[in-house]
């Protein structure tokens, strides 16, 4: 938390994700026939063999990272709004997605609605893509829950 006071709080947030998934393929031969077979370990195994089935800078670019700084003001339990902003990337040799997000939303009671926009215009090649120019609306209601709220941050919805 970069500021929190009686009605702001500045939030920044990073995230780093790996696909924890080992998986090696192996070409078969059978008389004149040619198969691919892939094969992949276990869940519980692949949480440990994952990292090691490449060399480690191709285990760096697996990597996902997004980063985001969300903005809350107002009364806490009563009126609140927030302004959201953030940023996606991936390695161009694992899906090459990259985009940046804003969004805002609003809190008054029970009730919330979020609204998002996503754009790709401002990297190379991003006005192809198919997420670019995305919207997304969120309308929430807390059946049951009670408004509450620790320095600027609600709760309960």
């Amino acid at each position: 938390q970069l500021i929190n006071d009686e009605f702001n709080s500045l939030v920044f947030t990073l995230d780093l994700s790996k696909l924890l998934v080992s998986k090696t393929t192996k070409t078969v031969i059978e008389g004149g026939d040619t198969t691919t077979v892939s094969e992949s370990d276990d869940w519980y195994e692949a949480i440990f063999t994952a990292w090691g089935d490449k060399p480690f800078s191709e285990e760096l670019r697996d990597i996902v990272s997004s980063m985001g700084l969300e903005y809350w003001y107002g009364t806490p339990g009563d009126f609140l709004f927030a302004l959201r902003s953030g940023f996606f990337y991936e390695d161009p040799s694992y899906g090459n997605r990259k985009f940046l997000t804003f969004g805002a939303g609003i809190r008054y009671d029970i009730y919330g609605f979020d609204f998002s926009y996503i754009t790709t215009s401002v990297f190379k090649d991003g006005e192809n893509h198919p997420l670019s120019d995305t919207l997304r609306f969120t309308v929430l209601i807390g059946w049951g829950s009670i408004p509450e709220s620790t320095r600027g941050f609600p709760r309960g919805i």
